[in-house]
């Protein structure tokens, strides 16, 4: 038996994942146009360049994700003691 206080977070859980779907359905739409605009203005000389950067942003970014985790749990570890 759920109560209406369960059900209403379920709701309001529904409600985030769809907001959280659409954000990611409007990065990737992002992510084509970009690619497509970039790919035609560029030429493939220029855009194979961008690519690579954006494929080392990325190889970059990755590591540093898991540094601020890291940092985010110590930081709050500390301010609960």
């Amino acid at each position: 038996m759920t109560t209406s206080a369960n059900r209403a977070d379920e709701m309001r859980g529904l409600h985030a994942g769809a907001i959280v779907l659409v954000g990611v359905i409007a990065v990737n739409a992002g992510n084509y146009l970009f690619h497509l605009l970039s790919a035609r203005e560029l030429g493939p000389a220029s855009y194979s360049d961008v690519v690579s950067l954006l494929a080392l942003a990325g190889l970059i970014g990755l590591p540093l994700g898991g540094v601020q985790v890291v940092v985010a749990r110590t930081v709050a570890r500390l301010a609960a003691a």
